[in-house]
């Protein structure tokens, strides 16, 4: 068995790493917090930089909506003022559903019901015959 050389057996260099982006000066601390839980949970290349205003209208509506949700559990609520406060949560809620949908980041956005159905069904050389 002939002997390998140094080189041969050295580890090549990294690949150049994917930076992932800094959130931008402008959010408060816990949007900031949000921003690098989303872009930390997706793979490096998935929010480019055409992405950013609507990952930060998303942060923003996600702190928001936790303002109203911590506002709406007073028990000294009116009743007037409860509703008006669900009203503003749910639209909230529609407002981040609307932009986790356009920068898809739920699981469904991903989903490919085509590539499924193929990967779960035998090809036909693959039949028993």
């Amino acid at each position: 068995m002939p002997r390998r050389s140094a080189e041969s057996l050295s580890v090549p260099p990294p690949q150049e790493l994917v930076r992932r982006a800094d959130p931008p000066e402008e959010l408060t601390p816990d949007e900031a917090a949000e921003w690098r839980a989303i872009v930390d949970a997706m793979p490096t290349s998935w929010l480019e930089r055409g992405a950013h205003p609507l990952l930060v209208q998303l942060v923003r509506h996600i702190s928001a909506a936790r303002v109203i949700a911590a506002r709406l559990q007073d028990k000294r609520l009116s009743a007037p003022a409860w509703s008006r406060l669900h009203r503003e949560l749910a639209n909230q809620s529609k407002a981040i559903a609307s932009l986790a949908k356009a920068l898809r980041l739920a699981p469904s956005a991903r989903y490919s019901a085509r590539k499924t159905l193929s990967q779960a069904l035998p090809r036909p050389w693959e039949f028993g015959g």
